[in-house]
C-alpha cells in the first residue's frame, strides 16, 4: 500500500512540475467528473472479485 502511495505522489509531483494549470481547483474538479464512470467500473469489479463471483444468474 505504500508503494501504491508514493507513486501516487510520485504522479502529482510529476504533473504539477510539468503541465500548465494542473493545480487550478477547476482542473482537479474536471479530473475527478472525468474519472468517476471508471471508479464506479473498478467498484464493481473490485465488489465482484471481493464476494468471489457470487451474482445474480444462481450459478
Amino acid at each position: 500500500m505504500a508503494a501504491a502511495r508514493l507513486g501516487y505522489a510520485a504522479l502529482v509531483l510529476f504533473n504539477l512540475a510539468l503541465t500548465p494549470g494542473f493545480s487550478n481547483p477547476f482542473a482537479a474538479r474536471s479530473l475527478l467528473f472525468e474519472a468517476a464512470p471508471i471508479e464506479l467500473i473498478a467498484l464493481g469489479q473490485n465488489l465482484a472479485i471481493a464476494t468471489r463471483g457470487i451474482g445474480w444468474s444462481g450459478y
